[in-house]
């Protein structure tokens, strides 16, 4: 048959398609900018994702007590030598942080993080999501969302204008494998429940 594509061919005309659909993140952990200081972006934040934290220890000589009381900053700074500068990015985690500075158009090259940190300091919250949303063809992002966060409950609770791009996902975690502690926390705010048993009470 003349018009049977080659496999390579049809593999080309998937891709292709696939590049122009839109996607939609189901589970995230980014939030609405309007819910601010808990969006988290920046280079810091890629660098210090806990994959990168965990790989950093392969090579940090560092109690992991003294890791975790240093600044996001100084943190930031032992992995990027640590799994950048010292040795080279090949894991999934760090070539992401590359591809997604490389992206951004940025050059990963000079491995210059202060500069980096430079770029994202001039960068606008709301316009930077757009850009990053456009580039990944990301058309939502669910959020994941916990009325037990004792930083997140409270904006919630005051209102806010709401990012179409960001719908929410209630996170119920707390009521499942914290029942005791949550029906405390619940009958404090108000709610019937049954602080004995292991479900919430139905009226």
């Amino acid at each position: 048959m003349k018009n049977t594509p080659t496999p390579r061919q049809f593999e080309t005309t998937v891709r292709k398609a696939l590049d122009r659909l839109p996607i939609v993140d189901l589970h995230t952990h980014l939030f609405d900018p309007a819910l601010d200081s808990m969006l988290l972006w920046g280079i810091d934040e890629l660098i210090t994702y806990h994959y990168l934290v965990a790989e950093s220890f392969r090579y940090l000589d560092l109690p992991y007590e003294k890791f975790w009381l240093l600044s996001k900053t100084q943190q930031a700074d032992l992995i990027w030598d640590a799994l950048f500068i010292r040795h080279s990015p090949i894991s999934e985690a760090c070539r992401g942080v590359l591809t997604t500075l490389h992206a951004l158009g940025l050059d990963v090259k000079k491995r210059d993080l202060p500069a980096v940190r430079a770029w994202f300091a001039g960068q606008r919250v709301e316009k930077h999501i757009t850009r990053c949303m456009e580039l990944a063809g990301v058309r939502k992002i669910y959020m994941t969302n916990s009325p037990f966060d004792d930083l997140e409950r409270p904006v919630w609770e005051k209102g806010f204008r709401r990012d179409e791009r960001f719908p929410a996902a209630l996170r119920i975690d707390p009521l499942l494998v914290a029942w005791p502690e949550t029906a405390a926390r619940l009958a404090r705010w108000g709610y019937k429940v049954d602080a004995t048993g292991t479900v919430p009470y139905t009226p």
